[in-house]
């Protein structure tokens, strides 16, 4: 038989998984925030913690080149995110979503008490709100991410493109995950 555990503070109540993301805070004023819902942020959860390990490994590996400087404001993701939502409920055929780098972090998600991946936060937003169709086997969403500098990179998007889908039960190879063509910069483009 196996014992009972019990946590400090008490048993933790079903109802609150369904209203909270526990350990994942937003830590910027409430505009907007109603896009990163229980659902996404829960997601940035699983993601950060499952994958921390795997991003510091990219990131010491590649330690000889600077860390690219986020070039947006919260405000100015929360408009990209919600074009992406509004892109959505258009009827669009095909969305495709500029996400930031592997070496950023986005100060605004706090995951445990550290900066969640801007990668990470960006991917979890596109992902939840095309979650329903992608789960109906459309393909509806691309992700384009920025070009694996070495091997370590490259197996950090393979392994965050694999437990995306899992966690949302989406069918691997339905959601899209392609390397940008080009060296350009960007944070967003929804097309």
């Amino acid at each position: 038989m196996t014992p009972a555990i019990s946590l400090p503070g008490g048993t933790v109540k079903p109802e609150l998984f369904g209203q909270e993301a526990p350990g994942v805070e937003l830590v910027v004023p409430n505009d907007g925030n109603d896009l990163l819902t229980v659902p996404c942020r829960r997601l940035v959860g699983a993601l950060t913690r499952r994958l921390r390990p795997k991003f510091a490994i990219a990131r010491r590996a590649d330690a000889t080149t600077v860390p690219e400087v986020a070039d947006a404001t919260w405000s100015d993701l929360v408009s990209m995110y919600r074009k992406i939502s509004q892109t959505r409920t258009s009827g669009a055929s095909r969305t495709a979503v500029h996400v930031r780098g592997l070496h950023e972090d986005e100060p605004a998600v706090l995951v445990d008490g550290r900066p969640a991946p801007a990668s990470i936060v960006d991917i979890a937003v596109a992902a939840v709100i095309f979650a329903d169709q992608l789960r109906e086997g459309e393909k509806g969403l691309v992700i384009v991410h920025p070009k694996a500098m070495n091997s370590e990179e490259a197996a950090l998007w393979a392994s965050l493109t694999q437990l995306c889908q899992d966690r949302l039960g989406i069918e691997r190879g339905i959601l899209d995950f392609v390397p940008a063509a080009g060296i350009e910069r960007k944070v967003y483009a929804v097309a």
